[in-house]
């Protein structure tokens, strides 16, 4: 019979810590709990199948994304530690019009 491992998922929080009920069913799906904020940057890295929601960027690069089985059949696939932020150069949807000053120069140099 073959038996199925569980992901070892890290989910980073920033704040106030998660309640005992979500870190039980968090447990319940092998994910852990960490907090965001007592990583220092040259910290060992806790190994780990995926990363969830708030990691430190050297989780973010180290580990993948951690998708629910419910995501798992989406195409595109979110890179972890976004932090919450916005990226630096947001590309608008083809149908937005550009705002005044990001629009390309113009062909003859204006």
């Amino acid at each position: 019979m073959m038996t199925i491992q569980k992901q070892r998922v890290l989910f980073f929080y920033q704040g106030e810590q998660p309640s005992a009920e979500a870190k039980a069913e968090a447990r319940a799906i092998g994910m852990a709990f960490r907090d965001a904020d007592a990583y220092r940057s040259g910290d060992f890295l806790e190994q780990c199948d995926a990363v969830a929601g708030n990691p430190p960027p050297a989780y973010a690069d180290a580990f993948p994304a951690y998708e629910s089985p419910a995501d798992s059949d989406k195409p595109v696939k979110q890179k972890a530690g976004s932090r919450g932020k916005k990226s630096a150069d947001p590309v608008p949807p083809a149908d937005m019009p550009a705002e005044q000053g990001d629009a390309p120069p113009a062909a003859d140099g204006e």
